[in-house]
């Protein structure tokens, strides 16, 4: 049975057509013996009836086991070439699997490759720019002139009319015009390199001593306005004192929290009220007044007068000390070279 089912499936067919019509062979064989000896074992007894019945249900069990044999056979062949289209299908799907894979691996490679050469051609690109910018301004302006022209030249179609048709040359095509470079030689780039590397030396230590000036420019702008700011301290601080002084003197001679514009809004409209009441004096009281006021401006004038006079000879006396002493001080220091030299001299005269 199992070298029957490895057989390929026209050759099972085969082999199972033989064997039915071997079956029939056999059955006709069969009924035609029974055929003959139908009537001399009908009349001998009653059991070569039994036996044919027997035979007979024989015969058709048999018939029943090869059709069902022939089903199963066929079941198993149908199986069989469902197997086999389905395993060269799956054969067929991973061939072009593998396929996809070796043509994604290529496309990867190409593309790394791609990216290789793009990064290397920018590299160049950006080369190729550094030196165009170390290029006199001349060269530089010759050179745009130029492939300004080319261009315009590339861009201007032959007559429509000619049939002949140009092919660029395959070294062009391959390797291209050949870029054109103002440096002929490494060294004059290694001395232009040298050279603005000098200079921005130069301009670093120039932008050093700007950013110390600058230093400088700012600590002076802070303390100059630190200082305003004080000075205007003291300047308010001093307002505030005069403020407050005029402010006893005219209005109140009691210490307040008033503030000093409060104050000075006091003092206004103490003045306000004094120059209401000055109008509606007497003429000859108002001058009796200001004479009395003239008097006392006149004496106050000639205290401080005589305060500054005092002050000024103060620092007179100060500063002549401070001259005495300095005197003083270089003729200490004079004693004993006097007194070296005179007795160099008394030595000598021995």
């Amino acid at each position: 049975m199992r070298k029957f089912l490895a057989l390929p499936i026209e050759e099972k067919a085969t082999h199972a057509a033989r064997a039915l019509a071997k079956l029939k062979n056999e059955e006709s064989k069969v009924i035609a013996l029974l055929t003959e000896n139908r009537f001399s074992e009908f009349q001998e007894n009653n059991r070569g009836r039994l036996k044919l019945k027997q035979l007979e249900k024989l015969i058709e069990r048999d018939n029943q086991k090869f059709e069902e044999f022939l089903r199963e056979n066929e079941r198993k062949s149908v199986e069989a070439r469902a197997l086999w289209v389905f395993e060269r299908e799956e054969k067929s799907k991973q061939e072009k699997n593998a396929v996809i894979k070796k043509l994604t691996a290529e496309m990867r490679t190409i593309q790394s490759e791609l990216e290789k050469y793009e990064d290397a051609l920018t590299d160049y690109l950006k080369y190729k720019d550094f030196l165009f910018r170390l290029s006199p301004p001349e060269w530089q302006d010759e050179k745009k002139s130029k492939d300004s022209k080319a261009k315009t030249e590339k861009t201007c179609s032959p007559d429509s009319d000619s049939l002949e048709v140009s092919f660029p040359s395959p070294e062009r095509l391959t390797f291209g015009d050949k870029p054109e470079l103002y440096f002929t030689d490494p060294q004059q780039l290694l001395d232009l390199m040298s050279e603005l590397t000098e200079q921005n030396l130069s301009l670093i230590q120039n932008s050093a001593r700007v950013g110390e000036g600058l230093e400088k420019l700012r600590q002076t702008v802070d303390t100059t306005r630190r200082k305003i700011s004080q000075d205007q301290d003291e300047m308010l601080d001093a307002l505030d004192e005069k403020v407050t002084e005029v402010y006893s003197a005219c209005v109140e001679n009691r210490i307040t929290d008033l503030s000093t514009l409060q104050k000075v809004a006091k003092i206004e409209s103490r003045v306000f009220s004094l120059l209401q009441s000055l109008e509606g004096m007497p003429v000859e009281r108002l001058a009796v007044v200001k004479k009395v006021k003239d008097s006392e401006k006149r004496s106050r004038m000639r205290e401080e007068k005589l305060m500054e006079q005092r002050e000024k000879q103060k620092e007179r006396m100060k500063r002549y000390l401070e001259r005495s002493l300095a005197d003083s001080k270089k003729i200490v220091r004079l004693i004993p070279l006097i007194s070296q030299s005179i007795t160099a001299a008394t030595s000598k005269s021995f």
